[in-house]
């Protein structure tokens, strides 16, 4: 397994949607509990749920926002949120920074997304301490500056529960970004990460214990880990690394029908790694019986998703049954005869 060469920050798009998972769960608990019928009204003064002025207008802002119980209004949520910042709600600037984020509302504008994150982040929200290291390290609304990026990542980091700044703060000492390249330091963030139970920070973790990068090589832990990633529901791409287990016997016995299995599972939703994987397991009958047709349509559906070690072995295919073809003519007897002009 080849290792990028530059690995890449997470831009943190999957927590929003995580956020919002979570947020539509605790309204639908709070809707329920109260029996209330129209969420709206729910946070206008004088009702069941009347709080604050602040987080009446936030909770507005995010109904619109998310479109629960509400039509989706980017512009309502902006004007509802910045209602909720005129009354000091930290959470309702860290949202007005993320519509200016993604132009959703408002028009885009990565300059005033960072000052409203700012404004947030010297509050003490986490989360807008995350998304300026993110502008920092990209360079949207401000310079790019991997000095200030590792800071922010860093406060963030510290809290000890958020996921992304571990991760990408792991990211900056992996690819030796202001830091020194220390892969020792950025194992030990993607293991803090991965304790979280997030995907890609397991994934990290499990493929470095099998390549024994940043900490001592370890199969075991490495196959364990890919098997929490894995079930019937999502095809992940520890499929193929286990496949790779079995078919190599690391960390497990070797099974070529145990990494057939795991090799099909992406194969047949188009993975060309696992593809081409499959294809030689059928040249080869390692796991499954021999074709040669088979192999050269998996090999075949590899080459065709790009896979270039799929593309070269077909066309070497081509050239020895050439090869074989131009020997087989020529130990024909009218081959011999036409040789010696007989």
């Amino acid at each position: 397994m080849k290792f990028e060469e530059y690995a890449k920050r997470r831009t943190g798009h999957e927590w929003f949607r995580l956020e919002a998972e979570e947020y539509e769960r605790e309204h639908e608990k709070m809707f329920d509990a109260e029996g209330v019928n129209n969420p709206l009204c729910a946070y206008l003064p004088g009702t069941l749920l009347e709080e604050t002025r602040a987080d009446s207008e936030y909770n507005i802002g995010m109904v619109y926002y998310l479109g629960t119980h509400a039509r989706k209004n980017y512009t309502e949520a902006y004007k509802c949120f910045l209602q909720a910042s005129k009354y000091g709600h930290l959470k309702a600037v860290e949202k007005i920074a993320r519509l200016y984020y993604f132009g959703q509302g408002v028009e885009q504008d990565y300059c005033k997304a960072f000052e409203w994150y700012k404004r947030a982040a010297e509050f003490g929200d986490t989360e807008s301490q995350f998304r300026l290291g993110i502008l920092y390290n990209d360079g949207l609304g401000v310079l790019r500056d991997y000095q200030c990026a590792f800071e922010y990542y860093t406060t963030a980091a510290d809290t000890g529960s958020h996921v992304l700044a571990m991760y990408n703060l792991g990211v900056l000492y992996e690819n030796g970004d202001y830091v020194p390249k220390d892969y020792t330091k950025a194992f030990e963030l993607y293991s803090k990460a991965s304790e979280f139970d997030d995907e890609i920070s397991l994934y990290k973790v499990a493929t470095w214990y099998e390549k024994g990068r940043g900490t001592a090589q370890n199969y075991k832990k490495a196959i364990s880990i890919y098997r929490r990633l894995v079930n019937d529901d999502r095809k992940s791409e520890a499929h193929y690394r286990i496949g790779r287990m079995y078919d190599e016997g690391h960390g497990v016995s070797q099974n070529y029908l145990q990494a057939y299995k795991n090799y099909f599972v992406l194969a047949r939703i188009g993975n060309p790694k696992a593809q081409m994987r499959v294809g030689i397991m059928h040249l080869n009958g390692l796991g499954i019986d021999k074709s040669k047709d088979e192999g050269i349509y998996w090999l075949g559906k590899a080459a065709e998703g790009g896979n270039d070690l799929a593309d070269a072995m077909l066309n070497e295919m081509e050239v020895w049954e050439a090869v074989e073809d131009k020997k087989q003519k020529a130990d024909s007897p009218k081959s011999l005869n036409n040789l010696f002009n007989l």
